[in-house]
């Protein structure tokens, strides 16, 4: 049944990804993408860039960042199809929400925004400082044998 995907299935799916997508030797494969999200927010070119992936990547980058999310009807840490992480910067500071839509029901399709926390600490209410996100990965990545992201603009 399809309507039951994610309810009955989503703990074992939460579970495998933070397996196999979460820890930091396969997190930092994925350090060019955040890498380059933080050197683009610290530009304050205005506009909007769009950086697509697949669940390894948000898993990736919220395992180099150290951030938890929840986003609509979903478990927490859950990447759901058409689930992503928002960053937006102002002032030296990041803060960050999860997006996501449900798939059946009356609001399907509909954006929903969820939120997310690093070492407890809301991301949204209480942006981060841009430089303590850029000198955490920093000291995460070998930066001298990392390619660029490719970034859709």
């Amino acid at each position: 049944n399809r309507t039951q995907l994610y309810s009955k299935w989503m703990k074992l799916d939460v579970l495998y990804n933070r397996i196999n997508h979460g820890g930091l030797p396969l997190s930092t494969r994925n350090g060019p993408v955040i890498w380059d999200i933080l050197r683009q927010l610290g530009e304050g070119t205005p506009g909007t860039r769009v950086v697509v992936g697949h669940d390894t990547n948000v898993d990736a980058v919220g395992a180099l960042l150290g951030l938890s999310w929840t986003c609509g009807p979903f478990l927490e840490l859950a990447v759901p199809p058409m689930a992503g992480l928002l960053f937006e910067s102002g002032s030296g500071r990041v803060s960050i929400r999860a997006v996501c839509a449900t798939f059946e029901g009356e609001g399907s399709g509909r954006v929903v925004f969820g939120n997310v926390t690093r070492l407890g600490r809301d991301l949204l209410q209480d942006p981060v400082p841009l430089r303590e996100l850029q000198a955490d990965v920093h000291g995460k990545l070998n930066l001298s044998c990392s390619a660029p992201a490719l970034v859709l603009v």
